[in-house]
């Protein structure tokens, strides 16, 4: 198993230590975790390597030249990328110096000289903390992935929509739909014309209502209901006469029209 610290044989921890002793000292208490790393001798040097190398982890000295570890680590904050857990280390014990490194954003804090069982507990709490960011990425990478595929479904539903629409506006037979209750729910562009009544003023009105000059009546509320609970209507002829007085015979077919579920919801 990979460690998390170290990636496609890259070393991903970064020691900043400006007295070579005390650097070799960290490189082999991380080699005997089995943790690769590389060194820099100051804060500017480690800015540069961590800027070009992506380490996860920073073990670094809080006294150096130039730039402190605090300083660093403040530095490190400001910039955007991912999560670099840093860990400092210091003769300062003063609970004044522990709130300043915290402030900075030292995520912990090992006291001189290191004890290496606690600096094999500190980097095991920084595993499991950089795993979990790890799990978190890839759960946010799969979200995305599944948000985009959800989006160029509704893009495609869209788009179908949009051509059932054209299609059913463009048939050259008068058609409507209705639902259940025998509200009107669409009414194309050749219904307009043959029954003298824009689309507007027949949506979510009763069937009934909007189809009143039917000669006899012949949309009813029984018939809807006789409609919803047969699943469709043989087709039958009626008379209807439109705002203008014209008289027009139609040959009426209904069929069910029902949702995924096989649920009827209405008719065409």
């Amino acid at each position: 198993n990979q460690d998390v610290l170290v990636s496609s044989g890259q070393p991903k921890v970064l020691v900043v230590e400006d007295d070579p002793v005390s650097a070799l000292l960290i490189k082999k208490l991380l080699e005997g975790q089995g943790i690769s790393s590389d060194h820099a001798g100051d804060g500017r040097k480690a800015i540069e390597m961590l800027r070009n190398q992506g380490y996860r982890l920073v073990v670094s000295d809080w006294m150096m030249p130039e730039m402190s570890g605090v300083d660093l680590c403040r530095e490190l904050r400001s910039e955007e990328g991912g999560y670099v857990y840093f860990i400092l280390c210091s003769a300062k014990g003063q609970r004044e110096d522990r709130v300043e490194a915290f402030e900075a954003g030292v995520d912990d804090f090992l006291s001189k000289p290191l004890d290496r069982e606690e600096l094999r507990s500190r980097l095991k709490v920084a595993r499991r903390i950089l795993s979990t960011e790890d799990r978190l990425y890839v759960q946010k990478s799969e979200l995305e992935k599944a948000g985009d595929a959800l989006q160029e479904m509704n893009d495609n539903l869209v788009m179908a929509s949009r051509r059932f629409a054209e299609l059913f506006n463009g048939l050259p037979v008068a058609c409507f739909t209705f639902d259940e209750q025998g509200l009107v729910h669409e009414w194309n562009r050749a219904a307009e014309a043959l029954f003298g009544i824009p689309s507007f003023r027949a949506f979510q009105e009763p069937v009934w209502d909007v189809l009143s000059g039917a000669k006899p009546k012949f949309w009813t509320p029984t018939l809807v209901k006789q409609i919803v609970k047969n699943q469709g209507h043989p087709s039958a002829d009626w008379t209807y006469e439109a705002p203008d007085g014209t008289i027009r015979h139609f040959a009426c077919n209904v069929f069910a029209l029902r949702n995924q579920a096989g649920q009827l919801t209405g008719a065409i």
